[in-house]
């Protein structure tokens, strides 16, 4: 999928869920990757310069129904996706996803990685 990005190389974007800092009906500039996924989730769709046009709209992708439920959090540098069943996940996955959340985490191991997970996931929800 191409996105098309504008003078800063951000994705224009329509907040449709709340997730992290950002609340529905926000319009944000994110990072190809992050809108990408964010795109597919059905966490924001494209406004803007970033929106397709009328030729463009047969070749966005759509995320088909019934997929599993997941969390976007907010990171410095963009967002992780991490899915409900995070904790079924391989421990390289979720030691992985927590070094995102929190960068400056030190010698991360299992149980460290589900704390900062279930923490972001905590406060996911109750935004």
């Amino acid at each position: 999928m191409n996105l098309k990005v504008n003078g800063r190389g951000l994705v224009v974007m329509k907040v449709l869920r709340a997730f992290g800092v950002y609340k529905g009906g926000q319009i944000a500039g994110f990072e190809p990757p992050a809108a990408k996924t964010l795109l597919e989730k059905g966490y924001a769709e494209l406004y803007g310069e970033s929106a397709p046009t009328e030729a463009d709209k047969s070749a966005v992708e759509k995320k088909p129904e019934g997929g599993d439920k997941f969390f976007v959090i907010a990171t410095a540098e963009g967002t992780v996706s991490i899915p409900e069943n995070w904790t079924k996940e391989h421990h390289n996955k979720r030691i992985a996803w927590a070094k995102e959340i929190k960068p400056d985490a030190e010698s991360l191991n299992s149980e460290g990685a589900n704390q900062i997970i279930a923490e972001a996931v905590k406060d996911q929800e109750a935004a």
